[in-house]
């Protein structure tokens, strides 16, 4: 495997770092899994958003808007925090966005292109498996999940990639969505949870005037915009960047992700006014019609039986755009 000149320090993470001639992705094992990084080989184009503040230690129970709020974590076993009840009178505190982000993964095999590694959940007894691998301008997901318990246990996933973006960078989506669902908007810009919008043009909430929600506005617009849709059958979201002139596009089973959240943030989180603001546009395709597990508990969700594991896959393709 390639190393980073930063590997063996106290700072490093565990960094592992994936290579080819077209793209370099970063891995921090110790800092929950995090990818931290996707360049574009060459021209060092950096696709996701880098850290709000300065990598730290986390707790079990940190809050997310206290961690460094960038790069691409994955949720498990619920996005929102939550309890849930499971087994025989057994119940579980789920905290915000899960549990992953927060522990250190296991390293299980390692290649210049390739990425094996484990973890084991907190509050459940769910234990997360996810290899990467690099294939020409395509990262390959695979995931395994178990549950080694005694009980069934309900699960949610969602993939949680920050990607970077500037003004005028566009989300596209097939065009059999022309609907999604607010799942919280800061300001009510889009109306109060559970609100359906038009995508992608809509009006706004508070003064009525347009909207084009697959434009990526402005850093000082103050926009926390969490939608969700049902996933489209055709199975893939993209994000044009344009300054790159690069398509991301997130390919996935709408069988195993049946659900498709959207995350719009143009400076409006951080809640905190103190804090560095993310400028980022989240793809996440997962298995909750809500952020709480709790809450989608009948709607959404997954449930693994004592000893039994499931498996899906998504990948990332990013591709070259022309200039228009």
């Amino acid at each position: 495997m390639a190393q980073d000149a930063e590997q063996g320090t106290s700072r490093d993470w565990g960094k592992q770092v994936l290579a080819n001639e077209f793209l370099r992705v970063e891995v921090l094992p110790a800092l929950g899994g995090k990818i931290s990084s996707i360049t574009l080989a060459g021209e060092g184009g950096e696709l996701l958003q880098g850290p709000l503040k300065p990598y730290e230690p986390r707790s079990a129970s940190l809050p997310f808007d206290q961690g460094d709020g960038g790069g691409w974590d994955e949720c498990l076993p619920s996005v929102g925090p939550c309890t849930v009840s499971y087994g025989a009178g057994r119940s579980a505190r789920i905290e915000d966005h899960g549990d992953l982000w927060r522990a250190a993964w296991t390293v299980d095999a390692a290649s210049e292109t390739g990425l094996r590694m484990h973890v084991e959940a907190t509050s459940l007894p769910l234990s997360f498996e996810r290899t990467l691998r690099l294939e020409g301008r395509v990262l390959h997901c695979d995931y395994t999940l178990r549950n080694g318990g005694d009980e069934p246990v309900p699960y949610g996933w969602s993939v949680h990639p920050l990607f970077g973006i500037y003004p005028f960078d566009r989300i596209h989506l097939p065009p059999s969505v022309r609907e999604v669902t607010v799942g919280s908007s800061a300001n009510g810009r889009l109306g109060a949870a559970g609100t359906r919008q038009s995508w992608p043009q809509t009006t706004s909430s508070l003064d009525g005037q347009p909207l084009d929600l697959s434009l990526a506005g402005a850093l000082d617009d103050g926009v926390a915009d969490k939608l969700v849709m049902p996933s489209p059958a055709e199975g893939w979201v993209a994000l044009e960047r344009k300054t790159l002139r690069t398509m991301l596009t997130l390919h996935f089973d709408p069988a195993a992700a049946p659900f498709l959240g959207l995350w719009l943030c143009y400076g409006g989180w951080p809640a905190d006014p103190q804090a560095k603001k993310g400028f980022t546009v989240a793809l996440e395709p997962c298995n909750l019609p809500a952020d709480s597990l709790a809450d989608s508990l009948g709607q959404g969700g997954g449930r693994l039986a004592p000893g039994e594991q499931r498996q899906w896959s998504l990948r990332l393709e990013v591709s070259d755009v022309e200039e228009r």
